[in-house]
Protein backbone atom coordinates (compact mmCIF):
# COMPACT_ATOMS: atom_id res chain seq x y z
CA UNK A 1 0.00 0.00 0.00
CA UNK A 2 1.76 3.29 -1.04
CA UNK A 3 1.80 6.52 1.52
CA UNK A 4 3.29 9.42 1.69
CA UNK A 5 5.28 11.07 4.04
CA UNK A 6 5.06 14.51 4.05
CA UNK A 7 7.73 16.65 6.42
CA UNK A 8 7.91 19.96 7.80
CA UNK A 9 10.02 21.17 5.42
CA UNK A 10 7.28 20.45 2.15
CA UNK A 11 9.47 17.47 0.81
CA UNK A 12 6.73 13.80 -0.18
CA UNK A 13 8.51 10.86 0.67
CA UNK A 14 6.74 8.00 -1.01
CA UNK A 15 6.70 4.87 0.89
CA UNK A 16 5.39 1.15 -0.39
CA UNK A 17 3.97 -0.99 3.27
CA UNK A 18 1.49 -3.56 3.78
CA UNK A 19 -1.63 -2.59 5.59
CA UNK A 20 -0.72 -4.56 8.56
CA UNK A 21 2.55 -2.98 9.38
CA UNK A 22 3.32 -1.49 12.64
CA UNK A 23 3.92 2.01 12.62
CA UNK A 24 7.23 0.93 14.89
CA UNK A 25 8.60 -1.07 11.79
CA UNK A 26 7.66 2.24 9.54
CA UNK A 27 9.90 4.18 11.33
CA UNK A 28 12.56 1.65 11.60
CA UNK A 29 12.14 1.56 7.76
CA UNK A 30 12.31 5.26 7.31
CA UNK A 31 15.44 5.03 9.55
CA UNK A 32 17.61 2.69 6.90
CA UNK A 33 16.36 4.77 3.79
CA UNK A 34 16.70 8.16 5.02
CA UNK A 35 18.88 8.00 8.31
CA UNK A 36 16.39 9.58 11.01
CA UNK A 37 16.69 8.25 14.25
CA UNK A 38 13.26 6.31 15.04
CA UNK A 39 13.16 7.97 18.92
CA UNK A 40 13.22 11.60 17.07
CA UNK A 41 10.39 10.58 14.44
CA UNK A 42 6.72 11.79 15.19
CA UNK A 43 3.74 10.59 13.22
CA UNK A 44 0.63 12.26 12.60
CA UNK A 45 -2.61 11.72 10.70
CA UNK A 46 -5.73 13.71 10.71
CA UNK A 47 -4.40 15.61 14.02
CA UNK A 48 -3.65 12.85 16.22
CA UNK A 49 -0.44 11.50 17.53
CA UNK A 50 0.21 8.28 15.95
CA UNK A 51 1.52 4.82 18.37
CA UNK A 52 4.17 2.80 17.58
CA UNK A 53 2.54 -0.47 18.33
CA UNK A 54 -0.57 0.34 16.33
CA UNK A 55 -0.91 -1.19 12.49
CA UNK A 56 -2.12 1.48 9.46
CA UNK A 57 -5.25 -0.19 9.90
CA UNK A 58 -5.91 0.68 13.31
CA UNK A 59 -5.68 4.30 12.06
CA UNK A 60 -8.01 4.12 9.42
CA UNK A 61 -4.99 5.24 7.07
CA UNK A 62 -6.38 4.68 3.03
CA UNK A 63 -4.22 4.06 -0.02
CA UNK A 64 -2.17 7.16 -0.60
CA UNK A 65 -3.03 9.35 2.03
CA UNK A 66 -0.57 11.73 3.72
CA UNK A 67 1.18 11.06 6.94
CA UNK A 68 3.33 14.10 8.19
CA UNK A 69 6.67 13.44 9.65
CA UNK A 70 7.94 15.78 12.34
CA UNK A 71 11.80 15.11 13.51
CA UNK A 72 12.03 16.65 17.57
CA UNK A 73 15.29 18.57 18.34
CA UNK A 74 17.71 17.49 20.65
CA UNK A 75 18.27 19.99 23.32
CA UNK A 76 17.99 20.86 26.79
CA UNK A 77 18.80 23.33 30.08
CA UNK A 78 22.06 25.51 30.19
CA UNK A 79 24.25 23.67 32.33
CA UNK A 80 25.38 24.94 35.64
CA UNK A 81 28.92 26.25 33.81
CA UNK A 82 27.02 28.49 31.64
CA UNK A 83 24.75 30.50 33.91
CA UNK A 84 28.36 30.92 36.01
CA UNK A 85 30.13 31.83 33.08
CA UNK A 86 27.09 34.41 31.88
CA UNK A 87 27.11 35.90 35.85
CA UNK A 88 30.96 36.42 35.32
CA UNK A 89 30.96 37.88 31.72
CA UNK A 90 27.41 39.71 32.62
CA UNK A 91 27.16 40.73 36.85
CA UNK A 92 30.20 40.71 38.51
CA UNK A 93 31.89 44.16 37.56
CA UNK A 94 32.53 47.26 38.70
CA UNK A 95 31.22 50.61 37.52
CA UNK A 96 33.19 53.91 37.69
CA UNK A 97 31.51 56.78 39.80
CA UNK A 98 32.07 59.30 37.66
CA UNK A 99 31.48 58.16 34.02
CA UNK A 100 29.37 55.04 35.03
CA UNK A 101 31.73 52.67 32.68
CA UNK A 102 31.89 49.21 33.42
CA UNK A 103 34.90 47.51 34.10
CA UNK A 104 36.45 44.09 35.43
CA UNK A 105 35.85 42.90 38.56
CA UNK A 106 39.79 43.39 39.57
CA UNK A 107 39.99 46.60 37.79
CA UNK A 108 41.81 49.42 40.25
CA UNK A 109 41.46 52.33 37.52
CA UNK A 110 39.03 53.61 35.15
CA UNK A 111 40.38 53.13 31.86
CA UNK A 112 38.38 56.33 30.38
CA UNK A 113 40.07 59.07 29.48
CA UNK A 114 36.61 61.38 30.46
CA UNK A 115 37.27 61.15 33.80
CA UNK A 116 40.96 60.92 34.24
CA UNK A 117 41.39 57.22 35.15
CA UNK A 118 39.85 57.46 38.20
CA UNK A 119 40.07 55.06 41.06
CA UNK A 120 36.73 55.78 42.56
CA UNK A 121 34.91 52.12 41.43
CA UNK A 122 32.08 50.92 43.40
CA UNK A 123 30.72 47.24 42.94
CA UNK A 124 27.73 46.66 40.01
CA UNK A 125 24.22 46.57 41.56
CA UNK A 126 22.67 43.47 41.15
CA UNK A 127 19.07 43.16 39.84
CA UNK A 128 16.31 42.57 42.39
CA UNK A 129 12.74 41.61 41.86
CA UNK A 130 10.39 44.44 40.87
CA UNK A 131 8.19 45.37 43.80
CA UNK A 132 4.46 45.15 43.51
CA UNK A 133 2.49 47.70 41.73
CA UNK A 134 0.47 49.76 44.09
CA UNK A 135 -2.78 50.79 42.67
CA UNK A 136 -4.12 54.41 42.96
CA UNK A 137 -7.20 55.68 43.66
CA UNK A 138 -8.24 58.23 41.21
Amino acid sequence: MPIHLKTLTGHSIPVEVPTTVTLGTLKAHIQNAYSIPENSQKLFHSAPLIDDYRTLENYSIPEGATVYLAVTLRGGAFTPTTVELAEKYKCDKQVCRKCYARLPKNATNCRKDKCGHSNDLRKKKKLTACPPKIAYKA
